[in-house]
């Protein structure tokens, strides 16, 4: 509320001096899952750079990875991070390579301390599709400063959504930065870069497994008109940005998205992500026919 004020001041009864000022009084508060501004309800929507992180109150993941994580320190933009199994293998425009097993690391976390205007590509250890040697085999989040440059499929080891022992969930998070699919300039995946660090050319691997996240950025293809005819990028999981950028044309060229929505995201969430992880039902419709075969496979 605002409210006019005027103040004066007194010499007995006579007013000897006066101004005119306003001020605002504004009163917050919880209750249950409900904020209230003046004892009124509202409704929040915004995503800050400082959320609720649920493992760690109000832990980010650059904390929780500089304090019991991976935290990483002049990586030069333009490297390379490919995640295989449990470790995360980096190499740099100068040649040098860095490997680490994320089992060493209480915080299944890894930050990128880099520039706002860096770039970092990544992807997973070449496959055509989720296996245990290749794929990722543990929760984790990977977040960077800088512009994420998607080089190529991001696999799970365990697709399967139903599976109550699977935890596996990967959190992709940009703070200042874009989340971009990247192209090869000669499209086909060599150059100057050696195997396996190169961008993917094979687009039947380009299944994004996670939660992609660009807190001030957008999403876009880095060359839409390629490749030609366009394909089904597969998304298990889904994406939080500010804007979606241009992915495609009419020709068609680019990419087509093709989301499917974890359902394990009702009640998980990646470590450290900014994000609840709580839901709250507000309406339902019953459908007898309705299974978890249904369901795994998007027929609802």
């Amino acid at each position: 509320y605002l409210y006019l004020l005027r103040l004066e001041l007194l010499q007995g009864m006579r007013v000897v001096d006066s101004v005119k000022s306003y001020a605002g009084l504004r009163k917050f508060h919880i209750k249950g899952n409900k904020f209230y501004l003046n004892n009124k309800p509202i409704f929040l929507r915004h995503v800050l750079d400082q959320g609720f992180y649920p493992d760690g109150i109000w832990t980010a993941p650059s904390d929780a990875a500089q304090s019991n994580g991976l935290f990483l320190t002049g990586i030069p933009s333009g490297s390379r991070m490919i995640l295989r199994a449990d470790s995360v293998i980096i190499r740099t425009p100068a040649a040098d390579e860095y490997r680490y097993c994320m089992g060493d690391y209480g915080n299944p976390v890894v930050w990128v301390n880099n520039a706002n205007t860096d770039i970092l590509y990544l992807k997973s250890w070449p496959s055509a599709g989720p296996d245990t040697l290749n794929s990722l085999t543990v929760p984790l989040t990977v977040g960077m400063m800088g512009d994420l440059y998607m080089a190529g499929g991001l696999h799970y080891a365990n697709e399967d959504c139903l599976d109550p022992d699977n935890d596996i969930l990967l959190g992709i998070l940009s703070v200042y930065g874009d989340i971009v699919m990247a192209n090869d300039p000669d499209n086909h995946g060599w150059g100057d870069w050696p195997y396996p660090y190169q961008i993917t050319t094979d687009y039947s691997a380009w299944q994004y497994n996670g939660v992609l996240m660009a807190l001030s950025g957008d999403i876009y293809a880095e060359n839409y008109w390629y490749p030609q005819p366009s394909v089904d990028l597969n998304i298990l999981g889904g994406y939080i940005v500010q804007e979606e950028g241009y992915t495609t044309t009419t020709l068609p060229s680019g990419f087509d998205w093709a989301i499917h929505y974890d359902t394990r995201l009702m009640s998980m969430h990646p470590p450290f992500f900014p994000s609840t992880g709580k839901w709250d039902l507000i309406a339902w419709a019953e459908d007898p026919d309705m299974d978890e075969h249904y369901i795994a496979q998007d027929l609802y």
